[in-house]
């Protein structure tokens, strides 16, 4: 936690993007800091909150025969993503996104390989 020097310390450090910002720019979080705020502010925190309710109703998704690609978000039938027994889905990201190796080895998503335009 970073506050800020002052009468009443109205005032945060983001912890990530690194902005001073007013304490009502901070989630509330009594657990583990003096101020009462996460060290995030809220524009910073938004994407990771996202991220984790995508990873939360996956299985969800999985029951239903569908899964979201972690590349573009979409949500789509099974067969849409190629197989792969290494991911807890037991698929790859949706075949527009999936890598295909090249001669480097690094791999390139297979739309473009393909020629098309995302």
């Amino acid at each position: 936690m970073q506050a800020i020097p002052g009468p009443a310390a109205e005032v945060k450090r983001c912890a990530k993007c690194g902005e001073v910002k007013p304490l009502g720019e901070f989630h509330r979080d009594a657990s583990n800091t003096r101020d009462g705020r996460q060290r995030r502010c809220k524009a910073c925190q938004s994407p990771n909150q996202a991220a984790h309710a995508r990873h939360q109703q996956a299985p969800a998704l999985l029951a239903q025969g569908l899964k979201a690609c972690t590349a573009c978000g979409r949500i789509l039938p099974l067969a849409g993503f190629a197989p792969d027994a290494r991911k807890p889905s037991g698929r790859q990201r949706c075949l527009t996104h999936r890598l295909v190796p090249d001669d480097t080895g690094a791999g390139e998503p297979l739309g473009t390989w393909l020629g098309a335009t995302a």
